[in-house]
């Protein structure tokens, strides 16, 4: 396989979208071995190839086959659980370049469409309960169970949005509306246009000893339905934890990694396919961190998301 490190900078066609029909990932795990299997449903396109930045956008090195029951298929082998892969469908004589209209998540083309992507650690281990506490005491401890929170009623924003978060990126209202758990004295809004990802301000979090702490935030009179959780993330890296996650929905807890390589380096981590079944839902970040580690949240997103699919996991064999 080849290396990821230069995909951000490739080059890609425009973005052409052929057809209606919902397209599926596939992640299978055996052991230490990853393979990811793509699939485009239209049997009747003429040829079909999986271009993406672990083959460096090849439209040769990964023709898909076409299946029996219909479509085509194609397997990349020798994933890695780090590996975050982008891809477009690249499809007929024509060369038409297609996103994946069900891709597990989707990530900027840098022409002003979108690529395909599988964060591939994100669906290879769910997060046990010793990543994502219920609740944890000022000094970091873990508590049994969590403390009650303060409500935010769900409003539709006046402006035409789907976020539901109205101060996204702290710049009104700071952390108001916003609890901290833990060691509440390693988070804040730092105002620093420099550590934000937009406008003035942005949560950050650091400590000179080893910290661990929750930003949350409970949701009441939400509708039911699917939610995405969204948020930018840039740091000096080296948390033991660093997780988006959203819990007490009525559903099962689901989190996402985030992994900050750096200062200024901004990425966007998504928590998708939140099943909200009880008008109520928590959303927020949790840190388990070393002395001196540090990192900045900005620019949220918490909205309802019927375009979500989730990958499919295998069982290993």
């Amino acid at each position: 396989m080849n290396k990821l490190s230069s995909w951000l900078l490739l080059p890609l066609c425009g973005l052409a979208v052929v057809g209606t029909a919902q397209a599926r990932v596939v992640v299978r795990q055996a052991g230490a071995d990853i393979e990811v299997e793509f699939q485009y449903p239209d049997s009747r396109a003429g040829g079909v190839v999986v271009a993406g930045n672990f083959n460096e956008w090849s439209l040769s090195s990964a023709v898909m086959v076409r299946a029996p029951e219909g479509g085509w298929r194609y397997v990349l082998r020798g994933v890695k659980p780090a590996d975050v892969l982008q891809y477009k469908f690249v499809v007929g004589t024509s060369r038409q370049w297609v996103l994946d209209p069900d891709a597990p998540d989707t990530a900027s083309d840098g022409k002003g469409g979108s690529n395909g992507q599988v964060v591939v650690r994100q669906f290879l281990r769910s997060s046990t309960p010793e990543e994502i506490p219920a609740d944890i005491g000022r000094n970091g401890e873990p508590l049994a169970a969590a403390a009650e929170l303060p409500a935010t009623p769900a409003v539709k924003p006046a402006d035409g949005s789907k976020n539901l978060l109205a101060d996204a990126g702290f710049e009104v209202a700071g952390l108001d509306g916003w609890t901290l758990r833990g060691d509440a004295t390693a988070g804040s809004i730092e105002r620093n246009p420099a550590n934000a990802h937009s406008g003035q301000q942005s949560f950050k979090y650091t400590a000179a000893k080893p910290f661990k702490l929750l930003l949350l935030k409970r949701f009441t009179e939400l509708a039911p339905g699917t939610y995405s959780l969204r948020g930018w993330a840039a740091g000096g890296g080296g948390e033991t934890v660093l997780r988006l996650l959203a819990r007490d929905c009525g559903s099962p807890a689901m989190s996402a990694p985030v992994v900050n390589t750096g200062w200024q380096k901004w990425k966007q981590f998504t928590v998708k396919g939140i099943a909200v079944k009880g008008g109520e839902c928590t959303v927020g970040l949790y840190v388990d961190a070393p002395a001196a580690t540090w990192g900045n949240l900005d620019d949220l997103e918490f909205q309802e998301d019927a375009t979500w699919s989730r990958l499919t996991v295998e069982p290993a064999r």
